[in-house]
């Protein structure tokens, strides 16, 4: 019977084990979901952006008269 507490205690650490890497790889999913996620906003700020200096480049064009090169596109 003193055997009892010992496999108790083994299954015990063995769930806690369990459950600190269950928490850790969480962790890490939801860490990689944030970095996605801020990949994302800084495309579209840096579409904002470029989109701003190709509207002063047409307004600036249309200004002076000059044709808008757009790089053969």
């Amino acid at each position: 019977f003193a055997l009892i507490p010992t496999i108790v205690q083994t299954f015990g650490c063995f769930s806690q084990m369990l459950e600190r890497m269950y928490m850790a790889t969480h962790s890490s999913f939801f860490a990689m979901v944030g970095v996605a996620e801020q990949f994302g906003q800084l495309r579209n700020a840096l579409g904002s952006v470029l989109g701003a200096f190709e509207m002063i480049r047409g307004l600036r064009g249309l200004i002076t008269g000059q044709p808008v090169n757009d790089g053969g596109i």
